[in-house]
């Protein structure tokens, strides 16, 4: 009974984000924060609002590449450091259910969100978030059903982006090159 209201509560929270002409980061957080609350003890609970969550998490995607593009002058810092923390968190709380979202889903998520951040985003946290991301899900070696991750094919063309992001753009952030190099080091090793 209580996840329930829980849920249509936070659907509710959710739609109301994505449709609002002008959403402000801070009324999402709380839904995050109970999202994540629930998906502590039972991590399949994110499954049921999937669609809303990814449609939410493409909304910051393209708020935060408008910000970071100059496009929105009103925007402050405090708003768009709440975002970057809400966009990392529903990352991390997603990053292990690839395998249960629909075709159309996956799509959304790899192909536009993240391969988005990849290429237009030009902040080193939220790129060391996604290298963070992919390097779990290289090392995953045997399918566990608590962690499920993209095919092969997928983590290849996030890898083959990030590495273009890499050398043409942070070239000259060390601590993202590292992070980087020793995921490709633990793929090809010595």
């Amino acid at each position: 009974m209580c996840y329930k209201v829980l849920s249509a509560k936070l659907v509710e929270n959710l739609t109301f984000y994505e449709k609002s002409p002008q959403p402000n980061p801070s009324s999402l957080f709380g839904t995050v924060m109970i999202l994540k609350a629930c998906c502590a003890n039972n991590p399949e609970y994110i499954g049921r609002l999937m669609l809303q969550f990814i449609r939410v998490l493409n909304r910051l995607t393209k708020e935060h590449i408008a910000m970071r593009n100059g496009n929105q002058m009103n925007s402050n810092s405090d708003g768009n450091h709440l975002s970057l923390d809400l966009f990392m968190l529903s990352l991390d709380m997603i990053k292990n259910r690839i395998i249960v979202m629909n075709v159309e889903v996956k799509k959304l998520l790899i192909g536009s969100i993240i391969v988005s951040i990849i290429e237009k985003s030009n902040d080193v946290k939220i790129l060391k978030c996604i290298v963070k991301m992919l390097d779990d899900w290289v090392r995953v070696r045997e399918q566990n059903p608590l962690v499920q991750i993209p095919s092969i094919r997928a983590k290849s063309a996030l890898l083959l982006k990030l590495m273009q992001c890499v050398e043409k753009i942070f070239f000259d952030v060390v601590g993202l090159h590292t992070q980087f190099l020793e995921m490709i080091n633990y793929i090809y090793p010595a």
